[in-house]
């Protein structure tokens, strides 16, 4: 269930959308990036809370993704906590940075909405972050299975929300914005992003959140991937 304050468009509304692309965002659209990004924190810090055992290892995974502490920032994060040990700090920091990515698993409902879509509509990916993080999970999902155009943020030197990786993409597949749907979680970099390049948003909400007053609507918000089809797919 949506939370209060969360505006949708009506069903009628929704059925005579038409689109030649649809475009998704990666991370917490395509798979749970939060869950993900938690059990990799609870795992790098075991060996904290072993030589530390006054720490909660739960409580802080959670300050951790408040502060938004990604590998570079990891050290002094532990270190700001009280943690002194070179060794706990060394294995810390090699966890964080190991390669995680077989413990990913897409959405429910995300195969079967990219199998119902691919061939009826040119589908592509626009991911912020370095190659190093995005490439694997792109890889470990086998995305290049369904996307026509896959763009990286690193490795073009463009980045949600500017809309110039946006046009980028469709240049890609020769379509243009005003006959392409991006679907992604984040407001202010997949939805002001989408606008500002001239596409139509859709927001991949499955927590319910209330969308700001000031916000301008999506012209969809689904909980997940299958509510996608019935917005593009009305007769299916």
């Amino acid at each position: 269930m949506l939370a209060e304050g969360v505006r949708e468009l009506a069903p009628e509304v929704l059925s005579i959308m038409r689109y030649d692309a649809i475009l998704f965002d990666l991370d917490n659209t395509l798979y749970d990036y939060d869950a993900y990004w938690y059990e990799r924190l609870l795992w790098a810090l075991e060996p904290v809370v072993v030589s530390y055992p006054r720490l909660d290892a739960a409580m802080l995974a959670r300050q951790a993704m408040e502060q938004r502490i990604y590998a570079r920032e990891w050290e002094g994060f532990l270190r700001d906590v009280g943690v002194e040990s070179g060794k706990a700090l060394a294995v810390a920091l090699q966890r964080y940075r190991a390669n995680y990515y077989n413990r990913l698993r897409m959405y429910d409902h995300a195969i079967e909405a990219l199998n119902a879509l691919w061939g009826c509509w040119k589908l592509g990916l626009i991911t912020n972050g370095p190659s190093w993080s995005q490439r694997p999970k792109i890889e470990q999902f086998a995305l290049d299975t369904w996307m026509d155009v896959i763009v990286v943020s690193e490795e073009v030197g463009l980045a949600k929300p500017d809309p110039a990786i946006f046009h980028l993409a469709l240049r890609q597949i020769a379509i243009p914005p005003e006959r392409a749907l991006f679907v992604g979680d984040s407001l202010e970099h997949d939805m002001h992003g989408a606008y500002a390049a001239g596409l139509d948003f859709a927001w991949m909400n499955p927590k319910g959140r209330a969308l700001p007053s000031h916000e301008p609507p999506p012209v969809a918000i689904i909980i997940d991937l299958r509510e996608l089809l019935d917005c593009v797919l009305p007769d299916r």
